[in-house]
């Protein structure tokens, strides 16, 4: 199977993770493709076939970050992806992906609809969305924050996998939503 697997690039968790699930897939015989960027695309271009694309990466300012910031940040991003559209289509076409993986990486989910492909979504960001857990008042801006920011970042998908320390319990009975430990 053809495997377009989109790798978040802001910090080195997703590429770790990424480190130990390709080549587990390519051991079983699949061919991966993967999309990145910043961090990520650092630290993967050297082992496996990718693709450089923008990325949305957070804004900070005094150790802060800035909601005005990051949204120029995804903007640039987007109008950068824009840009390249034609390549990167040119280059998912000349792959002919079967199906696809996101790690909170927002242009795979695009692509997928795009393409009419099957979609699993594989992070620990979705436990924001799909799992029960309390959230102390002082803390709720941010978690709504955080919250729909991983709902425009990858809102439907065919499966969830969300990584998990904590034995959290799902919000509903959703067959699609599976709570692994992490991958150490």
């Amino acid at each position: 199977m053809r495997i377009l697997y989109g790798v978040c690039g802001e910090g080195l968790g997703h590429s770790s993770r990424a480190k130990e699930v390709i080549p587990f897939l390519q051991k079983k015989g699949h061919k991966v493709k993967v999309i990145c960027y910043g961090d990520s695309y650092r630290a993967l271009k050297n082992k496996f076939d990718c693709l450089k694309v923008e990325g949305v990466s957070p804004y900070y300012l005094d150790g802060e970050m800035r909601f005005k910031g990051t949204v120029k940040s995804s903007l640039d991003a987007f109008y950068g992806n824009l840009k390249n559209s034609l390549m990167i289509k040119k280059e998912i076409e000349k792959f002919a992906p079967e199906i696809c993986i996101t790690d909170m990486e927002p242009l795979v989910p695009i692509i997928r609809r795009l393409y009419g492909l099957p979609l699993i979504s594989f992070d620990n960001q979705h436990r924001l969305t799909h799992l029960k857990f309390k959230v102390p008042f002082k803390y709720w801006k941010d978690y709504l924050v955080a919250k729909t920011t991983v709902k425009r970042c990858v809102s439907r998908a065919d499966s969830f996998v969300i990584v998990s320390f904590a034995n959290l319990e799902k919000k509903s009975k959703e067959q699609n939503v599976h709570v692994v430990s992490p991958l150490l």
